[in-house]
């Protein structure tokens, strides 16, 4: 161990350069010092992780704060993941956007379906998983609604519009449906209304949208 009490600032430059220089992790010319190119790099790298990070909690205390703490809570880590995804893409990848957070609607759905007892398993995309909790039959063969009408219609909506995202072309037409980032904010943001209140109507017998 060296003892650095006592040291003028000069020693203590001379030896740190004389570290720095030795171990490669800078140069020393002319009184400039200069990184190695590869420490460099990696700096560049943490600081766009720091830049990212900071940008993923940004996105989660929006997400956390539409939600509502108990909505937010009963999400699953992929389900946020997905949906932070969507609100990074929202701009530049309007397709994507959306088919992120149709993704994080879709498990939601799945998830809950199993809680009130329904098997979804076999159910594909948004409409048939939606169409389940809605046409539910309980025991006796009689209608036994897990979510209201509206959610069914509402749900239906975003499955429709997921795939126009995720379909190339319309069957019939051959045409590809445009989407527009604007398109994407108010889809993102439909399906975040309808976690909360598919959430609340189921969990807690709440009328909320």
């Amino acid at each position: 161990m060296v003892d650095f009490q006592g040291k003028d600032p000069d020693f203590l430059k001379n030896l740190l350069l004389s570290w720095g220089t030795t171990t490669e992790i800078f140069s020393f010319d002319d009184n400039t010092l200069t990184l190695s190119k590869e420490i460099n790099i990696k700096t560049k790298n943490i600081s766009k992780d720091i830049l990212s990070l900071d940008e993923d909690i940004a996105i989660r205390l929006e997400v956390a704060n539409i939600l509502g703490e108990e909505s937010f809570s009963y999400l699953s880590h992929d389900e946020v993941y997905e949906l932070i995804d969507a609100f990074k893409k929202q701009n530049k990848d309007p397709r994507g956007a959306i088919e992120c957070a149709g993704r994080a609607f879709e498990d939601f759905l799945r998830r809950i379906s199993i809680d009130v007892g329904i098997d979804a398993s076999k159910a594909i995309g948004i409409g048939q998983v939606i169409n389940r909790l809605y046409n539910n039959k309980n025991g006796k063969g009689l209608l036994d609604n897990k979510v209201h009408y509206k959610h069914y219609s509402i749900g239906s909506a975003i499955g429709d519009v997921r795939n126009m995202a995720g379909h190339s072309k319309e069957s019939k037409t051959m045409e590809r449906w445009k989407l527009t980032k604007n398109a994407s904010q108010a889809y993102l943001f439909l399906v975040l209304s309808s976690i909360k209140s598919i959430y609340s109507y189921i969990k807690k017998d709440e009328y909320l949208f």
